[in-house]
């Protein structure tokens, strides 16, 4: 049985700076993704025998990134949701075996920095795909 572990994971954000000169975004604790689809109830009277018809709906998905902070971080990552699109790859394992990537064009809808008093400060991202959500 071949399954992968969190650290493994990875995040790819094209276009956004990153100190190594690559595309992926460091400090990343954790990254969730919610894929979804609508399911659109279609019964009519005297047209089914009792049972329900359905259809599949609009689909659609959203993401939360959660990432620790430091200084090369912060120049890194939007620290505000902006007007504009941007594209993300979420991978699920970055080195050897197979690893699943959603991936897709995404606006960010939040930012939420939390800064304790006695712990590191870290930063949640949220964001909504627009569009396709491909997977490979």
């Amino acid at each position: 049985m071949s399954w992968h572990v969190g650290y493994d994971g990875e995040v790819e954000w094209p276009g956004v700076y990153t100190p190594d000169g690559s595309d992926l975004v460091t400090e990343v604790v954790s990254w969730a993704a919610d894929i979804t689809g609508d399911v659109i109830d279609g019964t009519a009277m005297n047209n089914t025998n009792g049972w329900r018809r359905k259809k599949m709906g609009l689909r659609g998905g959203a993401f939360t990134l959660e990432c620790n902070i430091d200084q090369d971080l912060v120049p890194e990552l939007p620290m505000a949701p902006g007007s504009d699109p941007v594209s993300v790859y979420l991978r699920s394992g970055a080195s050897g075996g197979t690893s699943v990537t959603y991936s897709g064009t995404a606006y960010l809808t939040g930012v939420h920095p939390n800064v304790p008093v006695d712990g590191k400060v870290s930063v949640t991202i949220d964001g909504e795909f627009d569009g396709t959500i491909s997977t490979t």
